[in-house]
């Protein structure tokens, strides 16, 4: 039987959603400015030019950040959900935008080197 993973924290604290620059201030009740010890060590260059390579794919399918980072982790073969949590519900949207994005492991292949290249 094969294993399967339910993956939390999808959205890195939110770094995925495009909501952070380098330098720049975070959003007020932000997870930055609530909790950022988890993400300090991910607060660098590299990180920011994966997130402009992620940020021109999502616009390339016409979806937020957030959608098409969701629908990376929800499109892996071995992940059977991802566990969000909106504290609002304008945070909920991007969730239910990523339900009707397929990627294909073409599509992941294209996106990782994308990324990777960034």
């Amino acid at each position: 039987m094969p294993l399967h993973l339910v993956r939390r924290n999808p959205l890195a604290g939110g770094l995925l959603t495009g909501s952070y620059t380098p330098g720049g201030p975070y959003p007020a009740g932000s997870r930055m400015t609530l909790r950022p010890q988890p993400y300090a060590d991910l607060l660098n260059e590299a990180t920011f030019r994966t997130i402009d390579a992620r940020r021109a794919e999502a616009a390339e399918w016409g979806v937020s950040m957030a959608a098409l980072a969701l629908a990376w982790v929800t499109s892996h073969p071995q992940v059977t959900a991802a566990l969000v949590g909106p504290r609002s519900e304008d945070h909920f949207a991007p969730a239910e935008e990523s339900l009707g994005l397929a990627l294909s492991a073409e599509d992941r292949a294209r996106i990782a080197a994308r990324m990777d290249a960034a």
